[in-house]
């Protein structure tokens, strides 16, 4: 323990200490000052315990400042700065001795150098090597780069050196192409730019895209642009059936503004239409085709009386036609119609064909009815009068035959009696009570009478005598 230490300290100010010599080292440009207490002006009993002190303060760091250091060559007073401190012990300068103590101030030099030069970037290095008191670089923000320090510490003088890098980006731009069927997309990425992109302006036919990105260099952004150009692609497909077929084209990027076909008879068109990413359209047209179908004559109806036998017409161009065919006993009717969206017909014919109530030609029957008396009278001139000189007895007999018309007509002629005519002599045929009937539709029963007499025997009578 160092006997009275504030005493010793008192003694020892920096105030009190003389430089005995001052030296700057070429290579390092370092300070060194030697600089001491006379002994003439220390207490012979306090020599000792102020040399050892001083031998205690002595450091390998730049941690102490020293101020008022006498240079009665320069007239300096203060020499500011981190000092190293060396205890050198009792010293003879001229003729006075002084217990000494060398200072050393660590030296500062600057150095500037590119640490990288490539095409994405240049960093460039201000290097400052022993800094005490000096003002170091300012690691702050710069635009367009990133500035990085790092600080070193030497351990033989307590100097820092700091190595300030600037990396300044380098613009780059590269760009990438996409190719293929349904489209084309070209994509352009650039680096450390002054600006962002703005928005990007709607453009039909074209999908655009921006991405702005900051980048690592203060106030400089990575810009990518893209823009995608779809292709139209046109496909086709349909369906077939028995009665209609359908196509059907699709356009994936119509830069046109289509409207729908107009149909004709036969067709029905269609278009459905919505809008694509670029502005385009996506449309589908189709045109759907009725085709004609006829299904052959098959019987629907057996009833008593008649037949019916039916026709059916699908996608017809014209409306259904029928023929009178009532003079053959055949009713013809349009069961059902209507007109579709193809402005085509569809209809159903009927046609129904009677028969009579007996399968064969004609009904025939006889009736008998009574005996006629026919007498002969012969004028007698014997007598002058007429007498019965025969009688002939005869019977009665009606011939029905029956048939069946499909028109009235046809019914009137079948039961008009028929004649002859023979040498002048004109011979009739008795049908009083023929006539004919309404039975039912395109029914006519037509009766057919005819009168006959059958010869039984005759008598013979002698002319009377008075």
């Amino acid at each position: 323990m160092i006997k009275d230490l504030q005493a010793v300290k008192k003694i020892l100010e920096e105030i009190d200490a003389e430089m005995l010599s001052y030296n700057v080292i070429d290579f390092t440009n370092s300070e060194e000052i030697l600089r001491g207490w006379p002994a003439s002006k220390i207490p012979n009993d306090m020599l000792d315990p102020c040399a050892e002190y001083l031998s205690t303060i002595g450091s390998n760091l730049n941690n102490d400042d020293s101020y008022f250091i006498t240079d009665p060559i320069v007239g300096k007073e203060e020499w500011p700065g981190k000092w190293q401190r060396f205890f050198g012990g009792w010293q003879i300068w001229g003729r006075e001795r002084y217990l000494t103590q060398t200072l050393r101030k660590g030296y500062y030099q600057t150095v500037s150098l590119t640490a990288e030069a490539g095409g994405e970037r240049i960093i460039t290095q201000a290097q400052q090597h022993g800094l005490t008191m000096e003002t170091p670089s300012v690691c702050a923000r710069v635009a367009g780069a990133v500035v990085s320090q790092q600080i070193n510490i030497n351990r033989q003088d307590g100097s820092r050196g700091i190595d300030t890098n600037t990396d300044a980006g380098q613009a780059q731009t590269s760009t990438t192409k996409i190719a293929s069927k349904s489209g084309q997309t070209t994509i352009e990425e650039k680096t450390v730019q002054d600006t962002a992109l703005v928005a990007p302006t709607a453009e039909k036919g074209y999908i655009k895209r921006i991405i702005n990105v900051a980048s690592r260099y203060y106030q400089r952004w990575t810009t990518t642009n893209e823009v995608e150009q779809p292709t139209n692609q046109t496909a086709t497909y349909g369906e077939d059936t028995g009665m209609q077929s359908v196509a059907v084209t699709r356009n994936t990027e119509n830069s046109a503004t289509p409207s729908v076909a107009v149909s004709v008879q036969g067709t029905r068109t269609s278009l459905d239409s919505n809008p694509t990413r670029a502005g385009n359209l996506d449309t589908t047209a189709s045109t759907h085709s009725s085709k004609a179908v006829s299904v052959p004559e098959y019987v629907a109806r057996y009833s008593e009386g008649e037949v019916e036998r039916r026709t059916e017409e699908y996608h017809k161009t014209t409306p259904p036609d029928i023929k009178d065919q009532r003079a053959a006993g055949i009713e013809t009717s349009v069961l059902s119609h209507n007109l579709d969206d193809y402005l085509t017909h569809n209809y159903v014919i009927s046609k129904v064909t009677k028969s009579f109530p007996f399968t064969d030609d004609v009904v025939t029957y006889a009736v008998y009815n009574g005996l006629i008396y026919q007498t002969l009278q012969t004028y007698s001139e014997a007598l002058g009068r007429y007498w019965n000189s025969s009688t002939r007895v005869s019977l009665k007999k009606a011939t029905y035959t029956m048939k069946y018309f499909h028109t009235p007509v046809l019914a009137a002629a079948y039961i008009t009696g028929a004649y002859s005519n023979s040498g002048g002599v004109i011979t009739t045929q008795d049908n009083s009570g023929s006539h004919f009937v309404h039975t039912g539709d395109l029914e006519y029963l037509a009766i057919k009478i005819v009168h006959t007499k059958i010869f039984l025997f005759a008598t013979e009578y002698t002319e009377p005598t008075s």
